[in-house]
This record gives structure tokens, C-alpha cells and sequence, in this order.
């Protein structure tokens, strides 16, 4: 049926849709990194899909509405009586032994049509709920990569700076041998690599979180190597506010639901006015008659015919119904008012939040990051009048920024997954203008 194909389609066009987008943010690995155990997004909404446990819930409560399609609005069933009298009734051809009857009930002209139309209205709005779950299955599993990735690079700007911890420590014992004045530039060292090993074992921890998270949600039973979420490109969503509401009102899957129950009243006010008129019910009577007596028709069997009508006579209940139906409309149309209200609010929110990080990220690759690294590559050249610790120090507050980049990187995509729950389907991405010219990475690596 029409209903059964529409809601089938569209979860096979969610499921094709957020494929897509999650193929839009990944980026190939560098030439030379080892690809081995890399978390791709696209594999994990496929598998999302097919095991997922509330996916697939969503998918049987449509299954369960197709069924329920099927078998409302049909005719009901005949109905068989037999009489068996214990004391024969005697009548002019004999006495009356068994007395069959069939009959059926027919529903008023319209009845079964009313009814089929409702649940199909209904299933098309289960339908979209369950797309709007699907959807926010995906978006969870986006969320949580996109966290992944930040904690993936983070460990790895931990990495760097044990690297240089390392080189600062040799560096500082070295002079301390020749003059002895690098003590405290010695300590200095030392405490940050205390802190270091804090901040690893921190983002271990949350690492193994989050791809626990993952793990569940992906429906399995939980694996002990975490793989590594490789660099995501610098991207950004082009769209105005107008436009993510525009979109919304087409492709958001709660709306499409609220409105399909603008329908499914609509249905129910008819099926009520329905109810007003009368049901009809036809038969046929069979009479076993025994032979007995002189008249010449003895033992001749009696057939009739029955025709019913039911009186709705309680108008009262019937218009209680009706004015429920009608009250269910009016909540229905306030619905789609309330979530209307509700996605404006929820767009603007997420979208000038995703402006501030976007001019965030705009500073930090533009700016920051370049001062930053101007800075610390001369102090690798020059040796400055502080020392080591001057050094240290401006390659630390390279390493800050670059992590707050990422931490920017990874805020920006989640907030575009808010964003796409928002409007219902993925948004485009590109690369900003601003960005430098190899947007692999943005921050411009650290060598």
C-alpha cells in the first residue's frame, strides 16, 4: 500500500542520506601514517543500522503498523447459529427439531474506509517517529567520533610534549654540568612532566569512555583495542539561519510526525461521524421440520430471510466521541505550533554557538597558531636570554594552542551534528575561505 511504501522509502533514504554525510568529513591519512586499526565514520552508521537495538526497535514499530493495516477495515467475520430444541415445537408441517441461521454484519457505507484510512495516517506517522530515532542513533554515533578525534589528537599533543619534556631534561642536565645555573629550569621540567603523565592517564580514561559508548551503541559486546580516529579536514557550514529553518520545515522528522497527526485526527473526527449512522445486518434461516401428520406439505423445511438494523440511540456517547476526535485535532495543530516554536529556538541556539566557534577556530588557524609557531621556531634557532625556560615555554604554548584547536575542531562538528538534529537531514560542508591552503592541517603540524 501507499502508506507501507512511503515510511519503507524514507528510512532507506535516512539510512543512504547519513551515509553520505559521513562520508563528507573524513579525510584520507597522511602518506606515511600508519593506516592500520583507523576508525572510519561511514562503517560504524552502516553497522549502527543493522544492530543497533533502538534502530531496529523503530524499524519493528513500523513493521507492527503495516501488520495492523492489514487486517483493520476488513469486513467482520459471518456468524453461525444452530438451535437444537429440547422440546420439539409443533407446528402445521410437523414438529421443529434444528433450527440454522448465518448471518452478517455490514458497517454503514464509509465505516471500514474510515478506519483503514486512520491507521494508515497513524503508520505514517510512526513511520517518521521512527526515522526521527534512527536519525538520533546516527547523530549520537557522530557525536561520539567526533570526540574520539579530539581525544585521539590531544594524546598525540601529549606525545610531543614528552618528546620535548625529554630533550628539555637532557638539555637542562647538560648546562647544569657545565655552570650549574639551570636548576630551576631543570625543575621546571619535571613538574611539567608530572603533569604530563596526569593529563595522559586523564585522556586515556575518557578515551575509553567514549568508545565504550561507541560500543553500545553499535550493539556490541565491547573490544579492548580502541582504534585511532584519523585527522579530520577544517570544514565549515555555509548555510544562514533562514536556511536551516527552511530546511527544517521540510526534512525535520518530529515536525513531518506532528503533522501526520493533524491527519490521523482528521481521520478519527470522520470515523466518529461515521458512528452516527446505523450497521445492517443479513441472514438466512434454515427450519428442519420432522414429518408428521396428514398434511400434504409434512416434513417440509421453512427458510427465511433476516435484515437488522442497529439504532444509535445514545447520541450522547456518540457525540462525547466525536468531540474528542475534534479536541484531538485542535491539540494535534498546537503540536505542530509548539515544535515549530520549539526548532527556531534550537537553531538559532546552535547556530550562532557554531558562529563563535567558527570565528574561534577563524583566530586560532589565522592568528594564533602562526604567531605561535613563528615564536617557538625562533626560539629553537635563537637561543633567547631566559634559557631553556623560555624555550620550553613557547613551545608549551604552541602545544596549548594547537590543542585548543582541535578542541575548537571537534566543539565546531558537534555542533553541527545539534544542527542536523535540528533540521532532519546532513548539511553541507566546505572548506572556509580563511583556511590555510592544505586544510588536512590546519594547525600546520608539528614537526
Amino acid at each position: 500500500m501507499k502508506p507501507i511504501r512511503i515510511v519503507s522509502i524514507s528510512i532507506l533514504l535516512l539510512a543512504f542520506t547519513a551515509s553520505l554525510a559521513a562520508a563528507e568529513p573524513s579525510a584520507p591519512a597522511a602518506k606515511g601514517e600508519n593506516t592500520v586499526q583507523e576508525l572510519a565514520l561511514e562503517p560504524l552508521l552502516q553497522e549502527a543500522l543493522q544492530k543497533n537495538p533502538t534502530v531496529l526497535e523503530a524499524r519493528d514499530d513500523v513493521t507492527i503498523w503495516q501488520h495492523r493495516l492489514g487486517h483493520t477495515g476488513t469486513m467482520p467475520n459471518p456468524q453461525f447459529k444452530a438451535t437444537f430444541w429440547l422440546v420439539p415445537i409443533e407446528t402445521r408441517v410437523g414438529p421443529q427439531w434444528v433450527s440454522l441461521a448465518l448471518s452478517q454484519r455490514f458497517p454503514f457505507f464509509g465505516k471500514l474506509t474510515a478506519k483503514k484510512n486512520q491507521v494508515a495516517a497513524m503508520l505514517d506517522a510512526v513511520g517518521a517517529l521512527s526515522a526521527s530515532k534512527i536519525r538520533n542513533v546516527l547523530l549520537e554515533i557522530k557525536d561520539v567520533y567526533f570526540e574520539l578525534h579530539y581525544l585521539t589528537r590531544a594524546l598525540e599533543v601529549v606525545e610531543l610534549k614528552e618528546k620535548l619534556a625529554s630533550e628539555m631534561t637532557q638539555a637542562a642536565l647538560r648546562e647544569s654540568s657545565d655552570d650549574g645555573t639551570s636548576h630551576f629550569d631543570l625543575q621546571r621540567v619535571r613538574v611539567e612532566e608530572s603533569r604530563l603523565e596526569y593529563d595522559r592517564q586523564l585522556l586515556e580514561d575518557k578515551r575509553a569512555a567514549n568508545w565504550e559508548r561507541l560500543q553500545a551503541l553499535l550493539g556490541r559486546e565491547g573490544e579492548s583495542e580502541i582504534p585511532r580516529v584519523p585527522a579530520l579536514p577544517l570544514l565549515v557550514m555555509p548555510l544562514e539561519l533562514d536556511e536551516l529553518m527552511t530546511l527544517a520545515k521540510a526534512h525535520q522528522q518530529e515536525l513531518a510526525a506532528a503533522r501526520l497527526s493533524i491527519d490521523v485526527a482528521d481521520r478519527a473526527v470522520e470515523g466518529a461521524q461515521k458512528d452516527f449512522w446505523p450497521d445492517f445486518t443479513l441472514g438466512v434461516n434454515w427450519m428442519i421440520n420432522e414429518a408428521s401428520g396428514p398434511a400434504p406439505d409434512a416434513g417440509k423445511d421453512a427458510f427465511g430471510i433476516t435484515i437488522g438494523v442497529d439504532i444509535p440511540i445514545w447520541r450522547s456517547s456518540l457525540k462525547a466521541a466525536k468531540d474528542e476526535a475534534l479536541a484531538r485535532k485542535r491539540q494535534a495543530r498546537h503540536k505542530v505550533a509548539a515544535r515549530l516554536s520549539d526548532t527556531r529556538k534550537g537553531l538559532a541556539d546552535a547556530f550562532y554557538r557554531l558562529k563563535t566557534q567558527e570565528k574561534q577556530l577563524q583566530v586560532l588557524v589565522t592568528v594564533l597558531l602562526p604567531q605561535a609557531r613563528a615564536s617557538m621556531e625562533e626560539a629553537q634557532q635563537e637561543r633567547p636570554a631566559g634559557g631553556i625556560a623560555v624555550v620550553l615555554e613557547r613551545r608549551l604554548m604552541w602545544f596549548r594552542l594547537l590543542l585548543t584547536f582541535h578542541r575548537a575542531q571537534a566543539d565546531y562538528l558537534k555542533t553541527t551534528v545539534d544542527l542536523e538534529r535540528w533540521v532532519g537531514t546532513p548539511l553541507p560542508l566546505e572548506t572556509p575561505t580563511w583556511a590555510p591552503p592544505k586544510t588536512k592541517d590546519p594547525s600546520g603540524g608539528e614537526s
